[in-house]
């Protein structure tokens, strides 16, 4: 007979674990279910782990989860029932790694896990905001509103997202150009002055010394440059990685002249936002509170 694990909250919230012997999915959720349990997870012993985000070569964009939220959204308010809309969604969706995570959120729900608790399985997808909303339709029933609330929720937040970065791409664009072409100048044009200031001998000011130094500099040494300019971006990108870095990094961004400025407001925006949202759902003010400090993106907004 084969053996399912499991993992059940039952009438007083408290969490269990364990291994039951049934003959298939069914009867083993109905075993549990009868007892009082809540099923949280439930997967044959010989499946071995639970089913993990797939590692697909086509990323799961943001917009791709706004139209299925919206396209369940819609579903449920006109009475399909949540395990139809999702088998639905996942026949037609012409994206491969959407529709094997569509088709696993609806075999978990068929098995009796709560649909807040499969969709904890995908954090990259599903924030901790949007399984709090699902949790708190599940208690209240209002599941076909909620999702239509998600979906504008992350609406917002992609405009918002755009327009921060469309802020600030110029900028950076017209940097990276000045130092595309001041490298130029000494890479290719300072070398033909210096043969020139040379042949005449006159005495060059300082600045000038200066910058025709650098350009010998960079033209006789460029591998030694190249090689110290790819060591730290390694190390950067390592050190960003770790918790440190990444307070270290958070500051730099609210520090920045200008820039600064533009992402406290966006922090401070999201941070509201998703607080206003989760009030007004009915999730309590400690939940709430706890969820909205994950939002802000930022180690000194949280």
């Amino acid at each position: 007979m084969p053996q399912f694990i499991y993992q059940v909250r039952d009438s007083s919230g408290v969490t269990d674990s364990g291994v039951l012997a049934a003959e298939d999915m069914n009867e083993a959720s109905h075993i549990l279910r009868d007892e009082g349990n809540t099923i949280l997870d439930i997967h044959e012993e010989s499946r071995g782990e639970p089913f993990c985000e797939p590692m697909l070569n086509k990323r799961i964009k943001r917009d791709d989860i706004i139209f299925f939220t919206t396209q369940l959204a819609i579903m449920v308010d006109t009475g399909v029932t949540l395990i139809e809309a999702l088998d639905s969604i996942a026949r037609q969706s012409d994206h491969p790694a959407l529709k094997v995570v569509l088709g696993d959120l609806a075999e978990q729900v068929k098995s009796g896990t709560e649909f807040s608790a499969a969709l904890e399985k995908y954090p990259k997808l599903f924030n901790a905001l949007f399984v709090a909303l699902m949790r708190a339709s599940e208690a209240s029933g209002t599941m076909g509103a909620m999702l239509q609330r998600a979906s504008e929720y992350m609406a917002r937040e992609r405009e918002i997202r755009k327009k921060v970065k469309g802020a600030v791409t110029y900028p950076i664009c017209m940097l990276f150009f000045c130092i595309m072409i001041v490298t130029g100048l000494l890479v290719f044009v300072l070398p033909r002055f210096e043969k020139i200031y040379s042949e005449k001998g006159a005495t060059l000011p300082g600045p000038t010394r200066f910058l025709l130094g650098l350009s010998g500099l960079i033209v006789n040494h460029w591998a030694i440059i190249l090689g110290v300019l790819i060591a730290a971006t390694v190390g950067m990108a390592m050190y960003v990685r770790s918790p440190a870095g990444r307070i270290a990094i958070d500051k730099f961004k609210i520090s920045i002249p200008g820039f600064g400025q533009i992402y406290r407001k966006a922090c401070m925006a999201r941070s509201l936002r998703t607080m206003a949202t989760m009030i007004s759902t009915g999730v309590s003010m400690l939940d709430g509170l706890a969820i909205t400090s994950k939002a802000a993106g930022n180690h000194f907004y949280n």
